[in-house]
């Protein structure tokens, strides 16, 4: 009787382990599942849409800055056949679509796509082509790049990128340099105001009766 008793309880343990391997088998394809499916795209038609759209509407701005700088240097046209105000017009109706595309089919746009394209006009902001850019300095971030479209002349200020020790470029330094300045000045003044406090007997705390 013990031993049927043994083998039963045996049984059941057994029982439990391979149940306990299923569920944490199947929590495990679930998991890979989830990643892959986080690999994946939400709505893959209109990514490449809104990709094939972005890379269309830089080469048309591309195309019309090197059309407009071979007319200032009297060079040879690029695409001559193609105006500039067809340049500009198919380009506005791409940025349109661009924008348009990614409301309905409810595609949340990258920050750095968003930061391409001029909020005024549209236009693919490429540095040296379609837009100045220039550092200038600033109190609370140290540095803002100051970003200028050569079409509307739209001015766009983005703080400069964090700074640190890693990249070499010296800020992090420079600012622990100023905020050392500013407690020792900061001291001085402390340390002056003490000494008159002291040296002038009227401004000297009296004690309580």
């Amino acid at each position: 009787m013990a031993e049927d008793v043994g083998k039963a309880s045996s049984v059941a343990v057994e029982k439990g382990k391979q149940s306990t391997q299923r569920k944490g088998g199947n929590a495990e394809a679930s998991a890979a599942a989830a990643k892959r499916k986080l690999r994946t795209v939400a709505v893959p038609d209109a990514s490449h849409s809104l990709s094939a759209l972005a890379q269309s509407a830089a080469f048309y701005d591309v195309q019309r800055a090197l059309s407009s700088a071979a007319d200032s240097s009297s060079g040879p046209a690029v695409l001559p056949g193609i105006s500039q105000s067809a340049r500009k017009v198919a380009k506005r109706d791409i940025a349109k679509d661009l924008t348009s595309l990614a409301h309905k089919s409810v595609t949340a746009l990258d920050p750095t796509l968003k930061q391409v394209f001029c909020t005024q006009c549209g236009t693919a902001l490429i540095p040296g082509l379609t837009s100045k850019t220039r550092i200038r300095p600033s109190g609370p971030h140290q540095r803002v790049v100051l970003e200028t479209c050569t079409g509307c002349e739209h001015r766009r200020k983005a703080a400069a990128a964090p700074v640190d020790a890693k990249n070499g470029s010296g800020l992090a330094a420079a600012r622990r340099l100023r905020k050392e300045r500013a407690r020792a000045r900061l001291r001085t003044v402390n340390g002056k105001d003490k000494q008159n406090t002291d040296g002038d007997p009227g401004k000297q705390r009296q004690a309580p009766p």
